[in-house]
């Protein structure tokens, strides 16, 4: 009986849990639309209080903005202090919520087109690149370097952990126009051909 009770309870737990973060989801990513339904019935209800929360409204909106643009530029400056750095690095130096630096970080990333350094976003961090690393990485890449030879030379000089950010650098540089793609079947003659001329 009381194991039934408790099974009861842990799932309504359960249930509560999952929609209150469905609810919160569901603010976080529709809050503007809602914001402006209320103005919008608020006006025909009452066109005073309409203006007067649309005011409160707007000004929300601007010192937002404010906001976030300054912690933007604040964190990229921090960055460029580095050679490389993580998310979880930023956050403790920081001392700001990691998934608050992941956010702004792939905000980063999808305008940072115009910049000699990048942000790359794997699938559990986020990583920004100076410049220094990545005019090194173009002058590899175009000397015909591989993949495996770029990481073995960029980890003498730079803290990289993986092949897997080699290939991510590359792919944001070509969506970029920074580097040409590579005709991989050129690439994998090419890598034959040295390696036979070794023997």
């Amino acid at each position: 009986m009381n194991s039934n009770l408790k099974n009861t309870s842990n799932k309504s737990v359960e249930n509560i849990t999952l929609t209150a973060n469905f609810l919160i989801n569901f603010l976080k990513k529709y809050w503007f639309y809602l914001s402006l339904a209320v103005l919008i019935v608020l006006f025909f209800l009452n066109s005073m209080i309409s203006i007067f929360a649309g005011t409160i409204f707007a000004v929300g909106l601007i010192a937002y903005y404010l906001i976030t643009s300054n912690f933007k530029y604040t964190l990229i400056n921090f960055m460029n202090n580095y050679q490389i750095i993580e998310d979880s690095q930023i956050a403790e130096e920081m001392a700001f919520p990691i998934e608050d630096v992941r956010k702004y970080m792939r905000i980063i990333a999808t305008k940072q087109k115009n910049h000699q350094w990048i942000v790359v976003c794997l699938k559990s961090r986020c990583v920004f690149y100076n410049l220094n690393l990545i005019d090194e990485f173009i002058d590899l890449y175009n000397a015909g370097f591989n993949e495996k030879n770029i990481f073995n030379t960029l980890i003498q000089k730079f803290p990289i952990k993986s092949r897997a950010e080699i290939k991510a650098i590359e792919n944001v540089l070509i969506e970029q126009g920074k580097l040409e793609e590579r005709d991989l079947a050129a690439m994998k003659l090419l890598t034959y051909e040295a390696e036979f001329s070794k023997k």
